[in-house]
Order: C-alpha cells, then structure tokens, then sequence
C-alpha cells in the first residue's frame, strides 16, 4: 500500500474526521498495511491484542466458537470500519474472538504504541473513538437482549 493509500484507508474512519491533511498524512505514516485472502484471517483466539485495524477495502467477518463448534456472529466488518480499539484500554490481552476475511481484504493497521501516541496528540479522537465503542455497546446489549428475550419465549 502506498503512503497516499494508507491516507485514503485512515481517512475512511469517523474517529479521525477531525483531522485536517498534514494531520492525517502524520498519522498515516505510522500506519502499515496487510492483505488477508479471502477465507484467511486477520487473527484468531490468543493472538495478541495490541493492534487498530482498518478496513481499507473488501469484507471481513467478526465471530466467536461456541462449546458447540457453532458460530455466532458479532459484526461484518467493511470499509472505512475499525476493530482492536480495545487494545490501548486492555494491554497484554489476548484476542477472544476470531476475524476472517470474506473477500480479498487490505487493511490498514496502527500499533497499540502508535495508538495511544495519537490519542496523546490529538485529544479530541478520544471522545469520538468513546463514542463509537458506545454506539458498538449499545448495539451488543439489544443483541443481548433479543437473545435472552427469544431463549425464555
């Protein structure tokens, strides 16, 4: 991915809308890149968690093992989405969750360090990186519901 691509993949997401160009060609300079094939993944149970990641272009599939050997589904992951934010909350945690990619995906990634670094320089992308993770609460919590709801009818 080139330097003005990995801008494009940070520019996608809402929690750097308030960075100006010079701002977000900075950050893009921490940024590195990966492409996942579809059917591999981006990472998977135990795998450290220290990692933002974005995606830049194709579809990636956010899901947990049950006892059963069943999946259930968290989130589908698309452009300009981020997952891994936890990381900069959770050091030394593992991943709990699996992600795969449905098609040929590019992500754009930024290291926990790099992170935090970002978050130091640029106040504001906490409030709006808070708000999203509520938005995502508040989505998982209905979901919560929905299923406790249908499992006692």
């Amino acid at each position: 991915m080139q330097s003005n691509e990995k801008k494009q993949c940070v520019a996608l997401v809402p929690i750097f809308a308030i960075l100006d160009e010079s701002e977000l060609t900075k950050l893009s300079q921490k940024v590195t890149s990966r492409k996942i094939a579809k059917g591999n993944f981006l990472y998977s149970f135990a795998d450290q968690n220290d990692t933002l990641y974005i995606v830049h272009q194709g579809q990636l599939k956010n899901y947990q093992l049950l006892e059963t050997g069943e999946e259930q589904l968290i989130r589908l992951l698309g452009p300009g989405e981020f997952t891994g934010e936890w990381s900069i909350f959770q050091p030394q945690q593992q991943h709990t969750d699996i992600i795969e990619a449905l098609r040929d995906t590019e992500i754009c990634q930024l290291t926990r360090e790099n992170l935090k670094k970002t978050l130091l320089d640029y106040p504001e992308i906490s409030l709006s990186l808070l708000q999203q993770m509520s938005k995502r609460l508040e989505v998982s919590e209905k979901q919560t519901a929905t299923v406790a709801y249908s499992s006692i009818t």
